[in-house]
C-alpha cells in the first residue's frame, strides 16, 4: 500500500529502507538509503558487480517495485509467504497483513521500532532476516520475536493473537470472511510443513508430491461440486 508506505517514511526520515536476503552468491547485503537517487545508484551497482543478476533479482521481504525499476517505482511489495496452492489461504494471509496496515493507519499507532536510529534499524534488518530463517526451519512452531510487547512466542501464537485483535478491523472493512481461513492454517499446519512431515513419513519425494497432487485434485473436485450446488440453489 503506497498510503501505508508514505505514512512510514516520515517516521524513518528516509525514502527507502529494506534488507536484501541471502542471494545465490551467498552474501548478505543490507542497505538503507536516503532518497530515490541513492537507491538507483545502489541498485545499478548490484547489477554491475553481479550481486544481482538482473532487475528482478532483488529477493527482499519488502521491496520497492514498479514498471521500470529502479527508475520508476509505484508500489512497495511485501513478500508474505511461500507458494500456497489453496487460494483461500493465500487471500487470508493477505487479509491479515491488510488488517494490520489498516489498524496502523486508523489508530496512528506505529510500532515503536520505527523510532530507532539508522544503526539500530540496520541491526534490526539483520535480526529479522535471522527470524525468517528460524521460521523457514521450524514453521508455525518457531519461537519468534513479538514486536508488539518485545517478547518471544511461538509463531502460531503471534498469528492467533493478531487474528483476534484484528477481527474488528476485518469486520469493519468487510473482509472477515477472507481473514477466517487463517485459523485453518493454524489448526492444520501450513503447506510446506505438512509437505516435510509427509516426506519424513513416506521417505520418498515422488510419493510425497503425488500425495499432495491427489489431495489438491480431490479438493478441486469438491470445490466444483460446491459451486454447482450454489448455482443450483441460488438459480
Amino acid at each position: 500500500s503506497l498510503e501505508w508506505y508514505s505514512k512510514i517514511l516520515p517516521e524513518l526520515n528516509r525514502d527507502y529502507v529494506f534488507a536484501k536476503d541471502v542471494n545465490q552468491k551467498g552474501s548478505k547485503n543490507y542497505c538503507s538509503v536516503n532518497n530515490h537517487n541513492e537507491f538507483i545508484e545502489w541498485f545499478n551497482e548490484q547489477i554491475k558487480t553481479k550481486k544481482m543478476f538482473n532487475e528482478r533479482h532483488l529477493w527482499s521481504s519488502i521491496r520497492p517495485n514498479g514498471p521500470h525499476r529502479p527508475n520508476e517505482l509505484n508500489r512497495i511489495e511485501i513478500r508474505i509467504c511461500d507458494f500456497t496452492s489453496d487460494i483461500k489461504k493465500v487471500i487470508s494471509v493477505v487479509a491479515l497483513i491488510e488488517c494490520l496496515i489498516h489498524e496502523y493507519l486508523k489508530n496512528n499507532n506505529w510500532p515503536s521500532v520505527l523510532n530507532k536510529s539508522k544503526t539500530e534499524l540496520d541491526s534490526l534488518a539483520s535480526f529479522l532476516n535471522d527470524q525468517e530463517n528460524i521460521v523457514a526451519k521450524d514453521g508455525l512452531d518457531a519461537k519468534i520475536w513479538d514486536w508488539r510487547n518485545d517478547t518471544e512466542r511461538k509463531c502460531s501464537e503471534v498469528i492467533k493473537s493478531l487474528y483476534l485483535s484484528l477481527k474488528p478491523i476485518a469486520s469493519e472493512i468487510g473482509i472477515i470472511d477472507h481473514l477466517n481461513p487463517v485459523l485453518n492454517i493454524l489448526e492444520n499446519g501450513n503447506e510446506s510443513t505438512n509437505f516435510i512431515k509427509k516426506y519424513e513419513k513416506v521417505g520418498q519425494i515422488e510419493k510425497t508430491i503425488q500425495f499432495f497432487l491427489n489431495s489438491e485434485s480431490r479438493k478441486n473436485q469438491d470445490d466444483d461440486k460446491e459451486e454447482k450446488w450454489k448455482m443450483l440453489f441460488h438459480g
